[in-house]
This record gives structure tokens, sequence and C-alpha cells, in this order.
């Protein structure tokens, strides 16, 4: 383990079998590692694509098999699957992970993949109820599609409660939004853009209570009616209750490890939590000097792109490894509307106009900091959105000059 490179013998376990763990594992055969690849996962599946759980596959429009990961054979990466049983262990000092049924598997390189798990309003929640949903797992996504029926209530209006209450809709459900804050993804779009989305929801049909938290979920009766005490003491009733209220990284695991968690797995910049141990996707929480902090990304692009650090630096070694600088890039796809975001950007209500028209239906907003841009917001702005992130291959910083010319 103190050597720097991986050598043609060492195994690398990879821990998390979903979209970050399976390209890492794949980025480090197509770089040319050769050596003993284990992924390890939690699910009993093989990988499969997460976005379409709220839109596509919940909808009933799309297959199981149109959102695998995997193309070709399992038997094509030369990998040893370990799936259905979580790692609930690590031992850095041994270089060893245990699995809840005992197993334990020693490596030379380690990945942390483990993502994250939805929030849960257990505490609020008196009786129990199978209409009761969360939604991170295909399992998840066919029991919420038993259950969408009648009266639908979500809590939550971030990504996924906004497209699941769009496909609900599309469905032609009744669907309650419940927001404890001022508008729909308020963090991520500031006051203004949230308030203009939450009109959106609102002229398409859907009923948006916002500044509004939930008190109490009871499920009572034969049939587990569901009931909820809102925050102003007003009652709601569903058929379906959907909980979307964020994630929690699934660390866990890793308590006593010697790896220092906050919030996800700390990480410097070049993606190490500690020598021949790297982590990537929802659980990483890696530093950025451009920022000044650790940031954790919960997108798919991300996860897609720190899995090929990852695996660059694991096989050249700490010494030689590089930074991920790339900005972070998120899409959501709902009420007709395609939603993108770019970097970070701070809330603002007061973003630029950089292409199209705030008043119609078609734009993308500059948002700055400290007169520095650090995010861009494309509404049905595919085009010059898809220039930026072109340009951002080649020149990794958000700028004036690259944003009016990926504009223009």
């Amino acid at each position: 383990m103190s050597g720097e490179s991986l050598g043609a013998t060492d195994r690398v376990a990879i821990v998390g079998a979903s979209l970050a763990g399976l390209r890492t594992a794949q980025a480090l055969r197509s770089r040319g590692f050769t050596g003993p690849l284990t992924l390890i996962g939690d699910e009993p599946y093989l990988p499969y694509d997460r976005p379409p759980l709220s839109k596509q596959f919940l909808a009933g429009e799309w297959a199981r098999s149109r959102i695998e990961l995997i193309s070709e054979q399992p038997a094509q990466l030369d990998a040893e699957w370990l799936l259905g049983e979580p790692a609930i262990g690590l031992d850095t000092a041994t270089n060893t992970v245990t699995r809840a049924g005992g197993q334990q598997i020693t490596y030379e390189a380690l990945v942390i993949a483990t993502g994250s798990r939805p929030r849960t309003l257990q505490h609020l929640t008196t009786g129990q109820s199978d209409r009761i949903h969360l939604l991170r797992t295909v399992d998840d996504s066919i029991r919420l599609a038993a259950h969408l029926q009648g009266s639908v209530v979500i809590i939550g209006a971030g990504f996924i409660g906004s497209e699941v209450s769009s496909t609900a809709l599309g469905l032609g459900l009744q669907v309650t939004v419940v927001e404890p804050q001022a508008g729909p993804m308020q963090r991520v779009l500031g006051g203004r853009v949230s308030q203009w989305l939450a009109d959106r929801m609102r002229a398409s049909g859907i009923e948006l209570l916002l500044d509004t938290g939930v008190e109490s979920i009871t499920a009572t009766g034969p049939e587990n009616a569901l009931r909820l005490t809102l925050s102003d003491g007003s009652k709601l009733k569903a058929d379906c209750l959907l909980v979307s209220v964020g994630a929690i990284p699934n660390t866990e695991w890793l308590t006593d490890s010697g790896l220092v968690v906050g919030d996800g797995v700390v990480c410097d910049e070049k993606l190490f939590a500690a020598e021949r141990v790297v982590a990537v996707g929802d659980v990483a929480r890696a530093l950025r000097p451009d920022l000044g902090r650790t940031v954790r990304l919960e997108h798919w692009t991300s996860a897609v792109a720190q899995a090929a650090v990852a695996a660059d630096n694991l096989i050249h070694g700490r010494a030689h490894a590089r930074p991920f600088t790339d900005q972070p890039y998120v899409w959501s796809d709902q009420f007709g509307l395609r939603i993108e975001v770019i970097g970070l950007p701070a809330v603002s209500d007061t973003p630029e106009v950089i292409w199209g028209s705030f008043d119609g239906s078609r734009f993308a907003l500059a948002y700055r900091q400290d007169g520095r841009i650090t995010g861009i917001l494309g509404v049905n702005a595919v085009k010059p959105l898809l220039n930026i992130r072109r340009r951002l291959n080649q020149q990794p910083t958000l700028d004036d000059d690259l944003i009016l010319a990926a504009a223009s």
C-alpha cells in the first residue's frame, strides 16, 4: 500500500455498484488496468439509471430494460460482482471491507461509491402505511407507481418532488405539493426564478402550498388512510404520499474506519480520502480550492466525471494525480420545461438574462457572487447551454467571455 501507482496484481474494491461505481470500474478497464476488480452493492441488481425513476419509468413509458446501464455483458468487465448485501464496515489498517453477512474483502485500492438515501419523516409519522413512499431505487419507483392514484401529496418541491408531481399530473391525478420554502428549488434557483417556476406549476394544475411545513402524518383505519397536519393548522388527506425532502450520504458503514466523514466522505481536490482510497458520486465531499470549501454533488454527470478522474488518479498514483475541476451540471424535465444548471449558482433574486426572455419559457441566466459568475441556469435553452458545456471542456472556469460567446 505504500506504492503510488496501481500494480498489475493489485485488487481494487469498489463499494457501491450503481452509476459512480460502475463508471469507475469501466474507466479503470478502459485505461488499461488488468488487476482484480470487485464491486459490492446493497441492491440485488446490476447497475441501472436513476433519473427515469421519477419520470419515464414511473409513468410506465419505459420498460425496465431501457434503464439498464450495462449494455455489454457483465463478464466483459472482468469483475467480481457481490450484490444484494451492503458493506457494513471498513478497516483501513488491514485494508478490509466487511459485508453484512460477515464476508471480508481485502484490497490494495478502494473506491467508495455508496451514494445517498432519501431523508424520512418517520419522526412525524404515526401508524404505518404502504402508501407512504420514498424514491431512490427501482423498487421504490415500482411501488410508487402502483399507488399513484386518487389524491397524491408530495412533501418537498426539489428536483425529485417536482418531477414526480409533473409525472403524476400527466397521469391525470390530483396533485398537492407541500414545500416549506418560499418556492420550489429556491436554494438552487434563487427567489425570482423559484417564483416563476411556482407560477408555472400552479398554471399546470398543481396545488402548491409554499412556506408550509408538515407537523404530523397519521395512517389510521382499516385502509390506512393518510392524513397530514400542516404548519398552518390545515389538514390534507392523501391516497398516496411521497416524501422528498433531501438525501443523506451513506457513510454509517465508515464509522471507526479512520476516514474523515462529515455529510459525506471528505476528500482532497483529487478525490483521495486516504492513500489509495478515493470517493466518487453522491457520497464524496471534495475540496474545491476555487471556492475555498468542500462540496458534495448529487448529480448524475458529476458522478460520471468524478469516476474518470478517480480511475486516472488511482492508476497513476496520488503524487501524479489531477484535481477534479469540472463544473457541476444537473438537468430536470418537468411541466414541459427542460431546466439545466451549470456551476453553483449563488442564490440571487436578480440573475442576469444572457439569452432569451425571462417573460417567456426560453431563457438563460447568469448568477454572480462578488462580481464573479458562479452558475448558469437554462430553461428550454438547450443549444446555448450545450455550447457553454462544450467550451467548459477546454476551459473549466465560468467567465464573461465564455458565457457571452456561447450564448450568442
